[in-house]
């Protein structure tokens, strides 16, 4: 049997986006990391302890995009007008793998989707007046409650 090639995705080649703001797109996404805790027990007839794993729980994530005041304005009111209880309002975020060529296309049928999202922190308009070639960057911290793949 032959072995197929790997074809691992590279960190440029993703297209992370909110469903709410289609036209706004993420170009850094700092991953997902889920963890559960572990507890030990003695079962009390062996000589070894065993192990059971808790409920997962996903650390917040933070995205980031050049900012541009013009088409970010309706994103950065939300953000700022969030208010928890209103209508349940909770945000998704949807990574997808693409390749990048000529044009940008799906790659594979993996799709990452962050549910439960909430805003934690929001970074905007960083000056610097000695840079010649920084740009500004709008970075948003949010909370996942689960993640659909």
């Amino acid at each position: 049997m032959a072995q197929r090639a790997l074809d691992p995705q590279m960190l440029s080649s993703f297209r992370v986006t909110m469903p709410n703001f289609p036209n706004i797109f993420f170009t850094k996404f700092s991953g997902i990391k889920g963890t559960r805790p572990v507890s030990s027990f003695a079962n009390g007839y062996s000589q070894t302890k065993q192990k059971k794993v808790g409920m997962v729980t996903y650390d917040n994530v933070t995205l980031a995009k050049p900012f541009d005041p013009n088409t970010d304005a309706s994103l950065l009111k939300l953000l700022d007008d969030y208010c928890e209880g209103e209508d349940g309002r909770l945000m998704s975020v949807t990574i997808t793998p693409v390749t990048v060529c000529r044009n940008i296309e799906r790659k594979g049928s993996t799709t990452f989707t962050l549910l439960g999202c909430r805003p934690v922190s929001v970074k905007v308009a960083e000056t610097d007046s000695d840079s010649v070639d920084g740009i500004s960057m709008l970075e948003i911290e949010l909370t996942v409650d689960s993640i659909k793949y």
